[in-house]
């Protein structure tokens, strides 16, 4: 304000400044390492690229069904195994966001458990997923220290139960201060070793042969409907602070889609939209100038019209336009399915990626496709789970194969299947067949 009480105009901010401020926020975050392990060898080098997903991006997830939940599992795994030298506020941590009452704090554990056996090396650790190169190397490990790192690392997950676009943004707006959700636990957190050792409902756990399983609380969050943004919102998380957020690497909403469909059903429809647009702002400024990877699932519904049950199971031409730019769908002509909520979620990631089941073989797709519905066989058919990239508008960081140009990794795709134990992901037709790791151009 001026000496009248008028609002003082805008300054314009010089391209220098700007340029010195983000040199600043890269050094501030250089020995965090640019790239965080999905533990599967083949997704992090060849769609991904680089050795797994970057930080300060927004990442959504379509899928329904465990492979969406493995992937983004073990990306919070990597974070937590990244650096345990680190000790304090400063340790590296998870920030989940709860929408649904359904997080499965029992497989977090199960996946961190085996996550520790391999970078041990323990020979009955059978899963097929890959350790990151920053995983630490444990040495020998027996099973009651075995349980107290799991309890450790789950210590460092924090979550928090919404039910509506007001109680994410009072969460977010706590993540950006640097203060912990408003709940009674661990100087203000909620852990996931808290829930898992006051359980009282239906998640079932066991870390080692013998332990007593243990269950999950639902947590509930502050019921006052009159939660708005901070009207400073843009300014709190465009300005880099010289601390940082240190302590939350990761943060996942699951899943994005209740929220949006909550507000859409209450909220008149340009409301919505403006404060839908308002929360993908804020959130993408959150992740890039605290560079945090923000991970928001959502779920698939099938294509109306549905495709024709003979429609070719490959991907479709090069020569064609990129179809995940115009309607969202999928490059198999014969996949039925596609993100929910279309262009309302996709303005949210800026790497959006979709998983869903497709005949894995040859013949699965001649039976699947081949025949009519009524002779369709009922059972015989193996299925694969294809990871493809629908969009890609992640910040060139200006180095690498990936980042060569914009919107590299776009139509690329993967064959994956879950692994032995049900943990981690891995390549449907083995690491060395590069037929079935592709780029359509």
């Amino acid at each position: 304000m001026d000496e009248e009480g008028q609002p003082t105009p805008a300054q314009p901010i010089l391209a220098s400044n700007l340029l010195e401020l983000e040199e600043k926020q890269r050094r501030r975050f250089a020995d965090m390492g640019e790239r965080i392990s999905s533990a599967c060898a083949v997704l992090d080098e060849s769609v991904l690229g680089e050795g797994g997903v970057e930080r300060g991006i927004v990442l959504g997830i379509s899928a329904e069904g465990l492979e969406g939940r493995l992937l983004s599992l073990n990306l919070i795994v990597s974070v937590l195994l990244s650096d345990t030298q680190t000790s304090g506020p400063k340790r590296p941590q998870a920030a989940i966001i709860d929408t649904t009452g359904s997080f499965p704090i029992s497989l977090l554990a199960r996946v961190i458990r085996s996550r520790i056996l391999q970078a041990v090396g323990d020979p009955t650790s059978k899963s097929a997923t890959t350790v990151d190169s920053t995983s630490t190397n444990y040495g020998q490990i027996d099973k009651e220290n075995l349980v107290n790192e799991v309890q450790k690392y789950l210590g460092q997950v924090t979550i928090s139960r919404v039910f509506d676009v007001e109680g994410l943004w009072e969460v977010l707006n706590e993540v950006t201060l640097e203060s912990p959700p408003s709940l009674p636990q661990r100087d203000g957190k909620t852990t996931a070793a808290d829930l898992m050792q006051r359980s009282t409902s239906s998640f079932p756990i066991t870390l080692h042969a013998g332990e007593e399983p243990s269950t999950v609380e639902e947590i509930i969050d502050s019921e006052d409907e009159n939660l708005t943004p901070d009207d400073n919102y843009g300014a709190t998380a465009e300005q880099p602070a010289d601390q940082g957020h240190e302590g939350i690497q990761i943060l996942v909403v699951d899943n994005m889609g209740d929220i949006i469909n909550e507000l859409l059903a209450r909220k008149e429809k340009t409301d919505a939209h403006n404060q839908l647009g308002a929360l993908s702002t804020f959130i993408h400024n959150l992740s890039s100038y605290s560079n945090i990877l923000t991970i928001l699932h959502n779920s698939t519904i099938s294509s109306n019209p549905p495709r024709s049950s003979n429609a070719d199971a490959r991907p479709s031409s090069r020569n064609q336009p990129h179809l995940s730019s115009i309607t969202l769908s999928s490059i198999f002509n014969s996949n039925p399915l596609k993100p929910a909520l279309g262009r309302i979620f996709d303005q949210f990631p800026s790497l959006h990626v979709m998983l869903s089941p497709m005949p894995k073989a040859r013949g699965d797709a001649e039976l699947l496709y081949g025949v009519d519905d009524d002779t369709r066989p009922k059972s015989g058919i193996e299925y694969c789970t294809i990871l493809e990239v629908l969009k890609d508008e992640a910040p060139n960081r200006g180095h690498g194969r990936s980042s060569s140009r914009f919107g590299a990794r776009e139509r690329q795709w993967v064959g994956l299947e879950v692994s032995n134990e049900g943990i981690g992901l891995r390549h449907a037709f083995g690491e060395e067949d590069g037929r079935n790791t592709r780029r359509q151009q």
